[in-house]
């Protein structure tokens, strides 16, 4: 990673989050240029989905390579990365982010940088949403409440490393 990529502290240190390799980035004023793949794929990895409200850990990471082995094969990046904001703000559960009211637009923002820098489209074709409205749906009965599939849960590492290998094999779609 070249020097530019790393912005120094300033005025602005209470907006500037420190990423895992190092970036320091404004989640207002997000630089598509600071955006990096590998900071995405290990900070989903961490994250557990439902806020950690399951029976064992389940990975945004791992959720976001299920949504994109559905969707055809023009929107298989933007499938991959329809949760990449996350890396940069948390995910927050939706009953709850309704009511923060500037969250949308600041998550519209990071979400826009993301796909100026790795080209797809967004806002979301509809497809990418279905299909993430059924893994929520799927992985909530089969992964939360009835306990069925913990068993294929993958770990952080594995998790990091399936989101990485599916990227390199649509980055350039």
């Amino acid at each position: 990673m070249t020097e530019e990529l790393f912005i120094q502290k300033d005025v602005n240190a209470d907006r500037i989050i420190r990423t895992y390799s190092g970036i320091w980035f404004n989640v207002f004023k997000p630089d598509y240029k600071l955006i990096n793949i590998e900071d995405i794929a290990h900070s989903l990895a961490m994250q557990c989905r439902f806020n950690g409200h399951t029976q064992d850990f389940y990975s945004v990471a791992q959720h976001s390579v299920w949504v994109m082995e559905r969707v055809p094969l023009q929107h298989k990046k933007a499938a991959l990365l329809h949760d990449a904001s996350e890396a940069y703000l948390a995910d927050i559960p939706s009953p709850i982010k309704k009511y923060f009211t500037q969250y949308h637009a600041i998550e519209d923002d990071v979400m826009n940088a993301v796909a100026k820098r790795f080209i797809f489209q967004y806002p979301f074709d509809e497809c990418i949403k279905k299909f993430d409205k059924e893994a929520l749906n799927w992985e909530w009965e089969n992964k939360v409440i009835n306990n069925y599939d913990v068993q294929n849960n993958w770990d952080f590492k594995k998790a990091k490393k399936e989101f990485l290998e599916a990227f390199k094999s649509i980055e350039n779609i």
